[in-house]
């Protein structure tokens, strides 16, 4: 019988690891997107689609500790593994929460409403136009980013701004009221997970370390970030390729 081979996506000084893990995957039930994926007789799970196969259950996590995800993955194509983020209340949380342009804070002079495609702001003078951006909405008006992180996403993508308008690509589909303070926030990737790694027709198990420690420039790949207090390991799958043992260890 073949060994499956290793791949280190994150690479770390050795360390110790809990006796078991915080969570492992444990059949088609143990993930919340069970019908994108086929329950195999060895207790893997193939992917019908490309999918992301992500566990059911917020493990609590610690952001001062180093978190192990790993899982063994056959199959053609490319694979990412890593973890979906949540708040102290289980909301979704993603590092575009946390990437905030310095100063750019502004104001609606004009209410928004459903079916704009231009909010009007009080000042973009500080907005940076080559980010790619994002807008969060009820930030702090005082400039020192008590609100961060802020989950309040503007759910729709910019155009481009001038001085005192932001073009949206399409129609708004929320309102909000003049004087809703504004800040603008890279974008950035939804979840916290590794590069892609080839995979192939053998088993092979696939790593990725999670550290502490945060910059706000975009680079934070494998570290959480503040507000995270739940997470659900994840791994990022092509059409035809198994997975098997899931999960998520602390590294002592």
């Amino acid at each position: 019988m073949k060994l499956a081979s290793t791949i280190i996506i994150a690479c770390t000084a050795a360390a110790a690891f809990a006796a078991e893990p915080l969570w492992k995957l444990n059949g088609i039930t143990s993930v919340v997107n069970k019908r994108v994926v086929a329950a195999e007789s060895d207790g893997s799970l193939k992917a019908k689609y490309n999918c992301w196969v992500v566990g059911k259950t917020h493990v609590p996590v610690d952001s001062s500790k180093r978190y192990r995800i790993s899982c063994e993955v056959k199959g053609a194509g490319q694979v990412r593994v890593g973890v979906t983020a949540f708040d102290k209340d289980k909301r979704p949380i993603s590092i575009v929460s946390v990437l905030a342009v310095k100063g750019s804070e502004t104001e609606l002079t004009a209410p928004l409403k459903k079916g704009d495609t231009v909010i009007k702001v009080k000042d973009t003078s500080k907005w940076n136009p080559k980010v790619p951006t994002c807008i969060v909405f009820d930030a702090d008006p005082s400039g020192e980013m008590k609100d961060i992180p802020n989950i309040d996403l503007f759910p729709g993508r910019i155009k481009g701004f001038t001085a005192n308008e932001i073009q949206l690509t399409a129609p708004s589909k929320i309102e909000l009221p003049a004087g809703t303070v504004i800040r603008q926030h890279r974008d950035s990737r939804r979840a916290i997970f590794s590069r892609n790694q080839k995979i192939s027709a053998d088993w092979k198990t696939y790593q990725f370390i999670i550290v502490p420690g945060l910059t706000l420039d975009g680079s934070n790949s494998n570290k959480l970030y503040p507000g995270v207090a739940f997470v659900a390991p994840l791994a990022v799958m092509p059409k035809g390729a198994s997975v098997r043992n899931l999960q998520i260890e602390v590294m002592e």
